[in-house]
């Protein structure tokens, strides 16, 4: 059953709409979490659009039922991947555009303070560890989810996660560390 709407598309029945709208009101709030972890707040809605426009265009092609909320997940994580080489992308032009002085200001918020704290974290696992962390931690999925999505067993996506919370609490460790020294 195509979406639809498209040039060279069939129109979307009104089923499909329901479905979709079902689909999207069962997934976006915790996604749209999902998401806010990784990115900067002003690109999370943009992101989740991206994602639900990808679900969309994909709907005859969704897995069945079980396997489809892993299967949003990985779609987020490529458009989250996308959104951090874009970024990339537009701060090295900020940059040089600006003679290589980034300008830093800092957020008050706690929330977005955390969010950005926890990203830099992640940012130090290995690929395959930080997918699984998000993929669970965030994300929501269990690890048999994770592991559909992932392409790989669930034992290997369980040790991913306790190696990815042995590093992560080194790098707590360490940046607590160097705050005690740096107050003395």
């Amino acid at each position: 059953m195509a979406a639809g709407g498209d040039a060279g598309q069939p129109a979307a029945t009104a089923s499909t709409v329901a479905a979709f709208g079902e689909l999207y009101r069962e997934l976006a709030p915790r996604l749209r979490g999902f998401i806010r972890r990784q990115v900067p707040p002003d690109q999370v809605e943009d992101v989740l659009s991206e994602v639900f426009l990808v679900v969309w265009r994909r709907w005859a092609e969704l897995p069945e039922p079980d396997r489809v909320r892993p299967w949003v997940y990985g779609v987020a994580r490529n458009k989250v991947r996308h959104a951090h080489t874009e970024r990339g992308r537009a701060a090295q032009g900020t940059e040089l555009a600006a003679g290589a002085v980034p300008e830093h200001v800092p957020d008050p918020a706690d929330g977005v303070a955390a969010d950005d704290r926890a990203r830099r974290l992640v940012a130090l696992l290995p690929e395959a560890e930080a997918d699984a962390m998000t993929l669970t931690v965030w994300g929501g999925l269990t690890p048999t989810e994770a592991a559909r999505e992932l392409g790989c067993s669930v034992t290997a996506v369980t040790s991913r996660l306790s190696r990815a919370r042995a590093r992560l609490a080194g790098a707590v460790q360490d940046e607590l560390e160097q705050e005690r020294g740096g107050a003395r």
